[in-house]
């Protein structure tokens, strides 16, 4: 290509002026390295959230507030295994929520700190919803919710896109 044709916004950003077009920029938002990083901080929010979750487990075991079993129809044991596979299940649809948003809203952070909060409001019902459950264990269970959360929020920050 000879000097002064073709893609001028691809010749700026290689000259370190930093001119593009908002199509340009969309398009370095949503590159395959940007998607690669958001699943990175995927795994950074399930792990942080199954770490805290277990101590928060074993803290609320040792001082009663979550005994060993649910009481509904099947007297399910509450065992270590559901909160680490829900904490890390969480964590990845909240991610996956978080890229699908970063393809049709322009301001995904913004929207989705808003969703993850209502959602998160929401979700300090579930425990109390479940017949037997004390309020220890509920309160147990809802700083659980807010780990997640707030994992989500820290991690995925640097994608504000």
């Amino acid at each position: 290509m000879r000097p002064g044709c073709g893609d001028t916004n691809a010749a700026n950003r290689a000259a370190g002026n930093g001119r593009s077009t908002p199509a340009t920029r969309s398009m370095e938002r949503h590159s395959s390295h940007g998607s690669e990083s958001l699943w990175l901080s995927a795994l950074k929010i399930a792990a942080v959230s199954v770490l805290l979750n277990v101590i928060i487990f074993y803290i609320g075991k040792a001082f009663g507030s979550m005994h060993s079993y649910l009481p509904v129809p099947s007297e399910r044991q509450l065992t270590l295994i559901p909160v680490i596979v829900v904490s890390a299940l969480a964590a990845f649809i909240g991610a996956g929520a978080y890229a699908l948003l970063r393809l049709f809203v322009s301001r995904p952070y913004k929207v989705f700190s808003i969703l993850a909060v209502i959602v998160l409001i929401v979700s300090f019902a579930a425990p109390y919803i479940v017949p037997g459950v004390n309020h220890d264990m509920a309160f147990t269970l809802d700083a659980m919710h807010i780990v997640v959360v707030a994992a989500m929020l820290f991690f995925l920050r640097r994608h504000r896109g």
